[in-house]
């Protein structure tokens, strides 16, 4: 299943990647808490591994692409009782202040019933949560990453 969807952001885009790393992340999901394997310091690099215990399941992930230059990261994303998802996030700079976040998850089912299965959302679910990261996004002060 392919879930896509884009929100623009009141920020610059080299400023706004940080937020779609599992550090910034911190700054805007509420009960965001990684617990970092490797590197241990939570820096975000090709190859790094986390896991997180959020939304009350156990998830996996492993940064496949860094490319910080390119505004571009992209994540597997292995929930063992459900899905393996390969999540990717494309900034492309609209001016100074503004960027377009391209949001993308292909969503493998672990399940032949991926209808039972916990944690798929539906398309209409997938567009309401990503416009949640951008209603949290927008109400951060400006500079406040750490």
């Amino acid at each position: 299943m392919l879930l896509k969807h884009q929100i623009t952001i009141g920020w610059p885009r080299d400023e706004a990647l940080f937020l779609f790393t599992p550090k910034g992340e911190e700054e805007w999901v509420e009960g965001w808490s990684p617990d970092y394997v490797f590197p241990d310091t939570g820096e975000t690099v090709q190859g790094m591994f986390f896991t997180t215990d959020h939304g009350n399941e156990k998830t996996y992930w492993a940064c496949l692409e860094w490319k910080p230059d390119e505004g571009f990261v992209k994540y597997l994303r292995l929930n063992p009782d459900s899905r393996v998802s390969f999540v990717s996030v494309q900034l492309t700079a609209l001016s100074e202040m503004e960027t377009s976040v391209e949001v993308i998850y292909q969503v493998v089912p672990l399940a032949n019933d991926a209808a039972t299965l916990p944690g798929i959302p539906t398309p209409e679910e997938f567009v309401a949560y990503v416009e949640g990261w951008k209603k949290h996004i927008d109400a951060l002060p400006m500079g406040s990453q750490s």
